[in-house]
């Protein structure tokens, strides 16, 4: 038989033992003497046995991941060559299982970055991506703090949500919008971390119409008084509120009307 036996417990980037052996049926050492053997495993390794030889080692780098938790690997023959002056020989069909036992490393870091259009319409709507450089090994969840959260699968590097921008109004008012991953909690990583400092976009300004419409007493008594209103309104006909400085409106009368800050009308008396 041709016996497989593998290194049992190893840490992460540590190196797996994996030797072939030459047993008869009592399982005792039996020594190749005419041409090499080799066996092949099924990880892509080869092993020869050379001639006076009953077995031989082949050494493989353990895998070094990104997650928490010990993970198993297992290897079996796949095949062997060479040989044919044995009389029966058998590979052995059982695979070997190595342990390999977490040992989180500054290397181990998996990183999330969120981005977001460089640019906006008021009214319109931004797109946040957040994106793993490394697969989920669970679901994780990103808390922004715009108060909307991301959610990425188990398996997938991306996930997104999609928020309204700041709404469309009357005022001249570009503005940006920055936005930040605040909390991340699941994917079974070693180590999360958010990188960048947030996604920024400019939110650009909207031209809507706002009116000044002047309204005035529709009847009156001679010697009585005319009073006119001045009144800001938006295309639906909706007050607008004026709210940075005031706003004088002049009448061809002589008179003029201000609209104070706060006040979406003013009067005068004629």
């Amino acid at each position: 038989d041709v016996v497989l036996t593998a290194t049992t417990t190893v840490g992460e980037g540590g190196n797996i033992v994996y030797t072939a052996s030459l047993v008869d049926k009592n399982g005792a050492p039996v020594t190749n003497i005419t041409n090499p053997l080799t066996v092949t495993l099924d990880n892509g390794q080869s092993i020869t046995i050379g001639v006076n030889q009953s077995s031989a080692s082949v050494s493989v780098v353990a895998p070094d991941d990104v997650y928490t938790g010990d993970q198993t690997v297992t290897t079996a023959i796949k095949g062997v060559t060479g040989g044919e002056h044995f009389e029966n020989l058998v590979p052995g069909t059982t695979p070997v299982n190595t342990t390999v036992t977490d040992t989180p490393g500054t290397d181990n870091t998996t990183t999330v970055t969120l981005t977001a259009p460089a640019q906006e319409s008021e009214g319109g709507q931004i797109t946040y991506t957040a994106t793993l450089s490394n697969k989920a090994g669970t679901d994780v969840t990103l808390k922004l703090d715009n108060g909307s959260s991301i959610t990425i699968k188990a398996g997938d590097t991306v996930g997104t949500v999609t928020v309204p921008a700041p709404s469309d109004d009357v005022f001249i008012d570009k503005s940006t919008q920055t936005v930040q991953i605040t909390e991340t909690t699941g994917g079974n990583f070693e180590k999360l971390e958010v990188a960048g400092s947030g996604a920024t976009t400019t939110i650009n300004d909207t031209i809507d119409k706002v009116d000044v419409v002047l309204t005035a007493t529709t009847t009156v008594g001679e010697g009585g008084n005319i009073v006119y209103t001045a009144s800001l309104v938006d295309k639906n006909g909706a007050p607008v509120t004026n709210i940075t400085n005031p706003l004088t409106v002049a009448l061809d009368n002589g008179q003029s009307i201000t609209i104070g800050v706060n006040q979406s009308s003013g009067t005068v008396t004629a």
